[in-house]
């Protein structure tokens, strides 16, 4: 080596501890068997490391127990092994059980990672006490509540700084919206920044060839500069690994070696905790900052995959919503009633495989093809679990058969309520009446007291007995009527028969009718042969319609009115405002020229909008109990992006277009489907709401919080990614004058949004309805500063070919969103009753309700479950509000004690209950988890 390129001795002074690590994605450029080959090597190679030299004092795999799991299902016999280091403290695992992106899943679910990976880990010596998040694409304002509730005071990362980041330095500490704070540490440069020390370039690691010893102790001083140069103190952190790196062996002589280039220095192969500890010790007045950390000017933010595959989110969202808000309360009346409930395996058995989609390069969709193609399947598998499941619960209290042959049973059906609130709401359901059955004339609707219930026969059809499904089963009407059509639309001419036909011929009655349902609580209703030959009560015509063919159509309620054009753009008025809305609901479609990562404008734009096209406009149905218009037009777009990918192609491409408009009885929503074929490429398509409103306020729910946004963006001119002015949602968004006037949009698993200030100073909410892109990552577009965010690989599943389908919902209100009921609305829109046929065996007692709440408009019940060890009832609640509130519990059984718990579900301190009521005291933002004994326990 000549003089010249021979390292100085350093000037630097202090303290750095050197974590050594692989950060594993599970799955992304290569799918996850492929990986894991390669995981089994490196999981490998580092148990070897740890047992044959002792100077190699630590690896850390990566903050998550996924990769671990994976491992010792190929390798079960180095349990040992692994628990062996882990008590030693040479090898850390968890405390996550997957690196999720925050944004795209539910708050519970990253509890229930949490959980999860606490469980994974601790048969196996121990689960590491710092929250490290390397990787993740931007981070939750509620992150430090999560932490804090969970044990862990730290939280170390990479990504999401804006313009704060300049005074806040490396170390700092982050509030969350509550109140809670831990110690932040940026981790500056990457979670890589110690990576491949004495190589030339990074991957030579991965082929084995020997680094240069003075070369890996030059990069680690230069990196080590840029380290201290943002810190407050003299304790600093550097990370040796990066993505899919095996352990470097050498990492103890290259410290050495820097320990000679810089006397000053006290270099350590250590952990995290030992980190944090000694960071702490210096007593630094730190700087702190309260807010979400998603912003690109240190790091690149990636906010286009917000919107890649929405397919995937929109799965993700029935998921979640399927294990957390339907099978598992309804799992907790059960087995609060006596019943059998589910195995504990099969319900943490449906969250792994959720949460095996929950990594950033999974639900974010960037990754590729056939990684997303796996994807579907575990969702597809999850669903599987979580809907037999509740078909077997529901089937405790509906038998599908009687006991034994009886003639003239009545046919019951059995309706589950998973809200902690009562509600009453227009249901359907197709009920199968057997040829011994009465014709559905002859019988009435009565619930359990025998009270008859109007009902309205909207569709009924004599089939021959062909089932490919047991349609009396599905608890799910929308997927009946699904699987229903397609055996109609396929297998017609075979099975439909006339009324009275010779053999085996059902009635298919499509029903529709209006229960009063209590909160968390089965009901049953009877169709019985009528006892007096008196007509049927008649629906109450709460929505009326009619259709102009010139002009458009209309439909109104007691809340709104609603005109629809030719165009697919409706106007809305608001009865108890007097203010009409506009021009809502126009499609705009612009060019993508970006990747899954981020969606990018073309250098010539151009933008297609539905205004002025001539659909045509029908009155699908008007019940009484709700009317629905649809708008049909076919909409030509450019094809995709010319060759050179400056403009949009001048071909063009028909692609079908379907709203529908929705009103109900009684409910002040107006629901709303856009459907389109999707048969172009390279575009972003989008659902224009007006608000009309000047100087508005811009909310979007999150994980346990809603979020104040800015409306306008920071100029972002020296940030490594420009700022975008879309934002993530999770279920509604919604602009508010001073006054309380305001508009919310609900969507369906359409996790991006946008609040654009129109040219008359108006503001609009803009909802991403499909994105279509073919590339994992370029380098060649101007919204990410011309840079790769990983390999450039063809993926032409990312333009989502084919029909999409998008469900929104909009609430006008006045008052304020919380004197508006907007979160209880969203509710009751998103988590509609089940309903399961079967017959009255004498054997079906009503259950519930479990419990109901006070106050849904503010407070969120995040999670209603059976606690698995001890059997008693967890309820995880949010305060969403800026101010403190007293929230009632009330339960449907006498209490016999409750407690406050941590967020791992560990009891921290009684509470005091009265009789069958729990009242607890929620501070602003305010995450508290509660478990429940009740006197059935």
């Amino acid at each position: 080596m000549s003089e010249a390129a021979r390292p100085e001795s350093s000037p630097l002074q202090g303290s750095v501890h050197v974590v050594s690590h692989t950060h594993w994605d599970r799955e992304w450029y290569l799918p996850y068997q492929t990986f894991r080959v390669r995981l089994v090597n490196v999981v490998d190679q580092v148990l070897e490391l740890l047992e044959s030299d002792s100077g190699y004092r630590h690896f850390m795999l990566d903050g998550q127990a996924v990769a671990l799991e994976d491992y010792l299902e190929i390798r079960p016999e180095a349990a040992g092994r692994v628990r062996r280091r882990v008590e030693e403290g040479r090898l850390s695992i968890g405390p996550w059980s997957v690196l999720p992106d925050q944004f795209l899943v539910s708050g519970e679910a990253t509890v229930r990672n949490l959980l999860l990976g606490h469980a994974s880990c601790a048969p196996l010596g121990g689960v590491s006490r710092a929250g490290y998040m390397p990787d993740t694409f931007g981070h939750i304002a509620q992150l430090p509540q999560l932490l804090r509730r969970a044990g862990l005071d730290s939280f170390i990362y990479w990504r999401g700084h804006g313009d704060e980041c300049v005074a806040l330095g490396s170390e700092w500490i982050w509030e969350a919206p509550d109140g809670s704070r831990v110690l932040a540490v940026n981790q500056v440069g990457g979670y890589c920044n110690a990576s491949a020390l004495g190589y030339e370039e990074i991957w030579e690691i991965l082929v084995g060839r020997q680094p240069d010893l003075e070369r890996a102790a030059r990069q680690f001083l230069e990196r080590l500069e840029r380290v201290a140069a943002a810190s407050h103190g003299r304790v600093w952190l550097l990370n040796n690994g990066c993505d899919h790196h095996p352990p470097q062996p050498e990492l103890p002589a290259i410290l050495e070696r820097v320990r000679q280039l810089a006397p000053g220095l006290r270099v350590q192969h250590s952990t995290l905790e030992a980190f944090l500890e000694e960071l702490r010790s210096q007593g630094a007045q730190l700087p702190g900052w309260r807010g979400e950390l998603r912003a690109g000017r240190q790091a690149h933010l990636l906010s286009g995959v917000l919107s890649a595959r929405l397919y995937l989110k929109q799965e993700n969202e029935r998921c979640q919503r399927l294990l957390a808000e339907e099978l598992e309360p309804l799992e907790a009346l059960l087995h609060a009633g006596g019943g059998r409930g589910l195995p504990d395996g099969l319900l943490r058995e449906a969250w792994r495989l959720l949460l095996r989609n929950h990594p950033h390069d999974s639900i974010c969709g960037c990754s590729t093809d056939e990684v997303h193609t796996e994807m579907e399947s575990r969702f597809a598998q999850l669903r599987q679990l979580g809907e037999e499941g509740l078909r077997q619960l529901m089937g405790q209290a509906t038998a599908l058969f009687a006991p034994q042959a009886a003639g003239d049973l009545a046919t019951c059906l059995t309706a589950w309520n998973p809200l902690p609130f009562p509600r009453r709401d227009a249901v359907r359901r197709w009920v199968i009446l057997l040829p011994e059955d009465r014709p559905v004339e002859e019988l009435e609707l009565v619930d359990e007291a025998g009270r008859p219930l109007p009902f309205r026969v909207l569709e009924r059809h004599w089939l021959e007995r062909f089932w490919g499904i047991d349609y009396r089963s599905c608890v799910d009407w929308r997927e009946q009527d699904c699987l229903l059509r397609t055996y109609l639309e396929r297998f017609g001419s075979r099975i439909v028969r006339e009324a009275g036909a010779p053999g085996l011929t059902d009635q298919f009655v499509l029903l529709e009718f209006q229960p009063e349902l209590p909160a968390l609580a089965l009901r049953h209703f009877h169709l019985r042969p009528r006892i007096q030959a008196a007509p049927e009560p008649p629906l109450r015509d709460a929505v009326a319609a009619a259709l102009i063919s010139a002009e458009g159509a209309w439909l109104e309620n007691a809340a709104l009115k609603v005109w629809l054009k030719p165009d697919g753009r409706f106007d809305l008025q608001h009865k108890a405002s007097g203010r009409r809305w506009n021009g809502l609901g126009l499609l705009e479609d612009q060019e993508d020229a970006g990747d899954e990562y981020d969606y990018s404008p073309a250098a010539e734009p151009e933008l297609h909008s539905s205004a002025g096209r001539r659909g045509l406009l029908y009155l699908d149905e008007d019940t009484g109990l709700g009317a629905t218009l649809r708008c049909e037009f076919s909409w030509p777009l450019p094809a995709g992006l010319t060759p050179d990918r400056r403009r949009r192609s001048a071909e063009r491409i028909d692609c079908p277009v379907v709203l529908r408009l929705r009103l109900r009885a009684d409910c002040p929503l107006l629901d709303l489907e856009v459907e389109v074929d999707n048969r172009v490429r390279d575009h972003r398509l989008r659902f224009v709401t007006p608000s009309g409103l000047v100087d508005s306020a811009w909310y979007t729910h999150g994980q346990f919080e809603l979020r104040r946004r800015p409306l306008t963006l920071p100029d972002g001119a020296d940030w490594v990614q420009p700022p975008q002015g879309t934002a993530p949602v999770q279920e509604f968004s919604l602009l508010e004058a001073e006054d309380g006037l305001g508009l919310a949009l609900f969507n369906l698993g359409l996790p991006e949004v946008e609040a654009r200030v129109e040219a008359d100073g108006t503001a609009s909410l803009v909802q991403t309805l499909l994105r279509g892109v073919e590339w994992l990552s370029r380098d060649d577009f101007s919204s990410r500063r011309r840079q790769n965010a990983g390999p450039t690989l063809f993926t032409p599943g990312a333009q989502c070919p084919g029909r999409r389908r998008a469900r929104l919902a909009l609430l006008p209100y006045t008052g304020g969103w919380q004197a508006a009921r907007v979160r209880e609305w969203s509710r009751r829109w998103r988590v509609e009753p089940l309903l399961r046929q079967g017959v009255d065996a004498g054997r079906m007692p009503e259950a519930g309700p479990l419990l109901e709440q006070d106050l849904p408009q503010v407070v969120e019940i995040a999670a209603l479950r059976r606690q698995p060890a001890r059997g008693s009832l967890i309820v995880r609640l949010c305060n969403l509000a800026e101010h403190p509130v007293r929230e009632t519990l009330r339960c449907g059984q006498p209490l016999r004690a409750a407690w406050r718990c941590s967020l791992l579900e560990e009891r921290e301190a009684p509470l005091a209950t009265a009789g069958m009521d729990l009242q607890l005291e929620l501070g602003p933002a305010e995450i508290l988890t509660v478990e429940l004994e009740l006197a059935s326990n």
